[in-house]
């Protein structure tokens, strides 16, 4: 009997070592899988015994209304009867937007703010990466019982043109809309625009110009699933195309944020000698043509792979090989701007190089290196950090938002890609996140202000 006992033991012993190590290795058991996409883990949320002020749903189902209604139904069940403020909507673009918006309108609470951001082929929560035969969505719902008072605005990108006057408007729309006095500024704006190539850094300018620079700006640009513009920005009442939705948190609750590349600064570099007014296409550097110098720096690599591989290849390449912007604040500090390049067929003959971050002719800049698993990383690295920036643990934690790069994720083999959101849940467990794919990334630089650059993780924790 004891030698039975003694047997019992040892296999309930070695069953949840092998759970244990399942988890900190990030490979999950046999799930559904996209072939195209590496699949991902679909697993029901169960209501929590815990009392909840914020809660994450999610769907695959291939009709819009089914998968809104789904989501929803999923979030809605943790948090009982609280009366939900804010949405976090983050649909992929197979499903129709203003579809999903009409549903979403008959299923919230009156008076309750919409962020919506489409993301790249799929989501993540902490119940999995979420990709579907159709389109797959997450849904972050916030009840009053958090804490935080929300404001949301939006701008149409074409409305006015000029991207400074864009992003002041956008701002000053979404303090309105928290209710806020000029001399209040909020303790974290998520922010969710359209691809300017680096333009994005006059937006950013225009929301100090109302906010100031102290206040952190975390968020990225909308993705749909192969680069054709068919990412969408949206609050409860209006879609944008090309448009900027901003959402002002106030809290007296503590935010953790961080923002995070995982390349490398190497000693190669020189300083951008001509470049458009922009910043987007660099003609040259040290006196050069920019494409040849970068092509020298690769150890002449770059050009083959321009001339015989696929785009997807060639994004790939450079995006583990970007170049640094280097910033220097007024006190000294410096930080590093991530601009990834991306140059064409036309570049083999004009040798410029186009980048989608700016690079202001002046600059200097360095070569950065990397590898995809130091990219895969930073969504561990990233999530804790932002924990130790407002000294939480995952029981201080109410709620986490991660913004993970298309270009990043794209370095990534597929088959490893649903393990970020296993790091996420690793770092924060029980703690639900929704986290969404982008196409260049705003966060705060310390001592600089915040900024747009590429190839980025970002992370946004709230205390409970």
């Amino acid at each position: 009997m004891k030698k039975v006992i003694v047997i019992l033991i040892l296999l309930a012993v070695v069953a949840g070592g092998a759970w244990w190590l399942l988890e900190i290795t990030g490979k999950e058991p046999a799930a559904p899988s996209d072939a195209s996409d590496g699949g991902g883990a679909s697993q029901s949320q169960s209501p929590s015994a815990v009392r909840r002020h914020a809660a994450v749903g999610w769907s695959e189902a291939d009709d819009a209304r089914q998968a809104v209604r789904e989501a929803m139904e999923k979030a809605r069940n943790q948090l009982a009867d609280e009366k939900v403020v804010f949405a976090y909507v983050a649909p992929t673009v197979g499903y129709d937007i203003e579809t999903v918006m009409n549903e979403l309108d008959k299923l919230l609470d009156p008076g309750a703010k919409v962020y919506g951001i489409t993301s790249g082929k799929a989501v993540m929560t902490q119940e999995g990466y979420h990709v579907g035969n159709v389109g797959a969505i997450a849904v972050l719902l916030v009840g009053e019982g958090a804490g935080v008072r929300f404001g949301v605005g939006g701008v149409d990108g074409i409305e006015p043109a000029d991207l400074h006057a864009q992003g002041a408007e956008a701002a000053r729309r979404t303090l309105a809309d928290a209710k806020a006095s000029p001399d209040q500024k909020p303790e974290m704006i998520l922010y969710c625009g359209n691809s300017y190539y680096g333009g994005e850094m006059k937006i950013l300018e225009g929301i100090a110009e109302v906010i100031g620079k102290d206040s952190p700006v975390v968020g990225g640009n909308a993705r749909d699933n192969d680069l054709t513009g068919k990412w969408h920005q949206f609050t409860r009442k209006k879609m944008y195309s090309k448009g900027l939705v901003l959402a002002a948190m106030f809290t007296d609750k503590k935010i953790g944020w961080a923002f995070e590349s995982g390349f490398r600064l190497t000693e190669t570099g020189g300083v951008v000698t001509k470049a458009n007014p922009e910043g987007s296409l660099l003609y040259e550097i040290d006196g050069r043509p920019a494409l040849d110098v970068y092509d020298e720096w690769l150890g002449g690599k770059l050009i083959p792979v321009l001339k015989g591989k696929t785009r997807a290849e060639l994004v790939k390449y450079t995006g583990l090989n970007p170049l640094c912007r280097i910033l220097k604040g007024e006190g000294g500090q410096v930080g590093y701007l991530v601009a990834h390049p991306i140059p064409t067929q036309e570049n083999l003959k004009d040798r410029a190089l186009p980048v989608y971050s700016q690079i202001l002719e002046g600059s200097e800049i360095r070569l950065f290196a990397g590898q995809w698993q130091n990219l895969l990383n930073r969504a561990d690295q990233t999530t804790a950090k932002a924990l130790r920036r407002a000294e939480l643990t995952p029981n201080d934690t109410a709620f986490g938002v991660m913004y993970f790069c298309w270009g990043a994720r794209n370095t990534i083999p597929l088959s490893e890609v649903p393990t970020i959101r296993l790091l996420v849940k690793n770092e924060i467990p029980g703690v639900p996140f929704i986290g969404v794919f982008t196409g260049g990334e705003q966060g705060p630089l310390p001592g600089i202000g915040n900024v747009n650059c590429n190839l980025v993780v970002s992370m946004v924790l709230l205390e409970k």
